[in-house]
């Protein structure tokens, strides 16, 4: 289970830094948005790139909700098996027989 986990851990590690520590400009626009932007008249690089960096921001939200779920899903998964391992402890030494 816990060899599983550190792969899963992995693989979202290689595919985060691989998708958002590159050095390309990443162009993520919808339609829309691309539209908008190309209406602008002359250099105004600097909204281009508040609206590219606003979509790419927005797009990583999902992907941070997924991974705080799945951390908070394994955090309760332990709290239970810790809780099992104390109650069968537990019964283990009432259930002895005082001498």
């Amino acid at each position: 289970m816990k060899k599983k986990l550190v792969k899963i851990v992995g693989l979202l590690l290689i595919s985060y830094c691989s998708i958002f520590h590159t050095n390309t400009t990443l162009n993520a626009q919808c339609a829309v948005c691309r539209t908008s932007v190309e209406s602008l008249d002359g250099d105004d690089s600097e909204i281009k790139e508040g609206v590219n960096s606003g979509i790419l921001y927005l797009m990583g939200i999902p992907y941070v909700i997924l991974i705080g779920s799945i951390w908070l899903a394994i955090r309760y998964h332990k709290a239970q098996k810790e809780e099992e391992k104390l109650i069968k402890e537990k019964s283990k030494i009432d259930d002895t027989p005082l001498a």
